[in-house]
């Protein structure tokens, strides 16, 4: 995962969190008939292209505390 640091202030990430669901196209799977497979992701930008980092499930709830953060240290525009 990505991290930002200023000094010695709180990790941040800028982007969002965000959950991608797909379904994979192997017939004897659920998602062939019902709930598609979900996968939590981190969305970023870098220039005008926009990227994404599928994150483990005890990845979230640290990338949730950084996106969060970042507003509150990001340099305004």
């Amino acid at each position: 995962m990505i991290a930002v640091a200023r000094g010695d202030g709180p990790r941040v990430l800028p982007g969002s969190l965000l959950t991608l669901r797909r379904k994979c196209g192997k017939p004897g799977f659920l998602c062939a008939t019902g709930s598609p497979h979900e996968t939590p992701a981190l969305s970023f930008s870098v220039g005008v292209r926009t990227k994404m980092f599928a994150l483990l499930p005890d990845e979230v709830p640290v990338a949730a505390t950084g996106v969060t953060r970042y507003p509150e240290v990001a340099p305004s525009r």
